[in-house]
């Protein structure tokens, strides 16, 4: 089973963290909620070029943690525990969660375009290469409510009913009532030499019998969890963005192998843009875990 027991929220006043914090808030079956700040040692060093007191903004900082950026939560009767660490924003969560069990990590993405989103400084891209718990992303529209609507899974090609990424959202589904639709997109092989003939329509076929079969396994695996599977055309990104769109998710889960940052950057990894293009919250889940 997987629940909410202890979320751990990145908060910087800004307004991408503000949706994040309320939107972990309104989860249901919260134990903890912690918010945390990272007070990067780069700011001491700005702080004593321009020759300004870092005691004194360090002190400001931390009363705008335990105030302002967490008034709207303790407003709506839930007290959060605030945290500031002298780090930058990724390592401070990282060690906050790193401290507990059962931590689940959650920033908000501020909604950038283009090159931004490639940024490989930003929190969300330092903690999407290393971050080693569950990673919740959420958007400028995504509401504060608790996780409602069916749970869209992201299949690779390799996925397997064992897979680590599929069994948390699995465990959240049966923790919530949520149903499960497992989507696969094949891909246009654009890149690969047009002489070259490809069935395209065959290689749609054996992979709408492969989601078959691991549609039953999981319903075998996952007694009482409606599971649905579906596969699409098109550019991964974009399909399971619609996907989102068309089954109106209250969450969209994929898994995440940590690719490098330079293969990030030229791959376009739908880690980094997919939050861009839904309103429901992704999560990332690290290959490799056991849920």
């Amino acid at each position: 089973m997987v629940s909410f027991e202890r979320l751990i929220v990145g908060v910087d006043g800004s307004e991408g963290s503000r949706v994040a914090l309320s939107w972990a808030a309104a989860q249901r079956s919260v134990g903890e909620l912690i918010a945390v700040h990272g007070f990067s040692p780069a700011e001491q060093l700005v702080a004593a070029a321009v020759q300004v007191n870092f005691d004194k903004v360090r002190a400001h900082h931390l009363e705008l943690l335990n105030g302002d950026w967490v008034k709207s939560v303790v407003e709506s009767g839930r007290t959060p525990i605030c945290e500031m660490r002298d780090e930058n924003g990724a390592n401070a969560l990282m060690a906050v969660a790193s401290s507990h069990g059962l931590a689940t990590i959650v920033v908000g993405h501020q909604g950038h375009t283009g090159w931004t989103r490639l940024h490989v400084g930003s929190i969300t891209g330092r903690l999407l290469h290393r971050c080693e718990v569950p990673l919740i992303v959420t958007n400028p529209s995504t509401e504060p409510k608790p996780v409602e609507g069916p749970i869209i899974v992201g299949i690779s090609g390799t996925a397997d009913l064992v897979s680590a990424h599929l069994a948390w959202a699995a465990g959240l589904g049966r923790t919530h009532g949520l149903r499960l639709g497992l989507v696969a997109v094949n891909q246009p092989s654009s890149y690969l030499d047009p002489e070259i003939p490809i069935d395209v329509v065959a290689i749609h076929r054996a992979n709408a019998s492969s989601m078959k079969q691991l549609v039953e396994d999981a319903r075998s695996r996952y007694p009482g969890l409606s599971i649905q599977g579906e596969v699409r055309r098109g550019l991964p990104t974009s399909e399971l963005a619609d996907a989102c769109e068309d089954h109106t998710a209250g969450m969209v889960v994929v898994g995440n192998h940590h690719p490098s940052l330079a293969a990030a950057a030229l791959s376009g990894s739908i880690l980094r843009h997919l939050p861009s293009l839904i309103t429901c919250p992704m999560a990332a889940i690290p290959a490799g875990s056991i849920y």
